[in-house]
Order: structure tokens, then C-alpha cells, then sequence
């Protein structure tokens, strides 16, 4: 193997160990390690949205992030989001990570609490100083059960009365 086809691996490599790093540190509540994962600016999209538009300062793409997901590490909830069968694109200083996902969030251990999504993560990340950043996120479900939205919206709901 050639020098260069073994940076292109290497870098392959990298791009999809930091979408899995990623969601794993989601699952954990691991915020401050979430946030050197991210470029300066960052965007999630969701369903068909297009994401190349609304790029936000890091720093407010990870209040929402906490907002959001902050609230399933209270009580019997949480969340698993897995990722799988990654296919990465280069293109000098940005890579895009394509990847199935399986997705679960719970307020409790009763049924109308938990709701799962299944899809596709598409992940576009950029180099910068040597190592690749998330500057997209966007998650388009193929599949629902449960009632997703509210499940969400309660975990959001749930964050902001714990700190009040």
C-alpha cells in the first residue's frame, strides 16, 4: 500500500470513529466532550431540511444540544443512538460520513414513554488543524414508533423545570 492510500484510509478511519465517538458521548451526557468534536460552527437538520443553510456558533449549537438531550439523564430516562454501516466521502478538507442509525428515547420504563426513530445520519465534517470536526449533522428517520415528538419534548421540558 502506497503512502497516500494509506492517509485516505487513515482519514476514512478518523471521519467515522468521530460520528460514533459522537453519539456515544450523546448517550453518556458527556457534554465537554462533545464540544471539540464540533466545528466552530455547526448545524442539525432534521427529516428533509436542506442542511447546507443555518450554520450557528458552536457554542449555541451546544446550549440546544443540552437543552434537548440533558433531560434523559433525570430519573429512568435516556437514550441510545447506534450508527452503522458508515460509508465516507473525501474530498480534500471535508469528508461526508453516511450511515444507518437506530435510535431510542425513554422518560421511563412505561411503553407510552418510549419511542424509537430509524434512518439515516449524514454527517459532514471538515479538517481543520489536522483533524476532522462536525459541521453538519442531519438525521432524516425512515421510521417511527411511539410518539417520538412529545417523548422529546417532555425530556426537554423535563431539563428546564430541574434547573429553574
Amino acid at each position: 500500500m502506497d503512502i497516500e492510500s494509506l492517509k485516505a484510509l487513515v482519514d476514512r478511519l478518523q471521519a467515522s470513529e468521530l460520528v460514533t465517538d459522537f453519539y456515544l458521548k450523546l448517550d453518556l451526557f458527556e457534554w465537554d466532550a462533545i464540544e471539540p468534536m464540533l466545528d466552530e460552527s455547526v448545524v442539525l437538520a432534521f427529516g428533509d431540511t436542506d442542511p447546507r443553510a443555518d450554520l450557528v456558533p458552536k457554542a449555541t449549537f451546544m446550549s440546544d444540544l443540552i437543552a434537548r438531550n440533558a433531560g434523559y439523564q433525570l430519573g429512568d430516562a435516556g437514550t441510545f443512538h447506534g450508527d452503522y454501516g458508515h460509508v465516507v466521502e473525501i474530498d480534500g478538507d471535508t469528508a461526508t460520513v453516511t450511515c444507518k442509525f437506530s435510535a431510542a428515547h425513554w422518560l421511563s420504563q412505561a411503553p407510552e414513554d418510549y419511542a424509537t426513530l430509524t434512518g439515516l445520519y449524514i454527517v459532514s465534517l471538515v479538517r481543520r488543524n489536522d483533524s476532522w470536526k462536525i459541521q453538519r449533522l442531519w438525521i432524516k428517520p425512515i421510521r417511527w414508533q411511539g410518539d417520538a415528538r412529545r417523548v422529546m419534548d417532555e425530556a426537554a421540558k423535563n431539563w428546564k423545570a430541574h434547573n429553574d
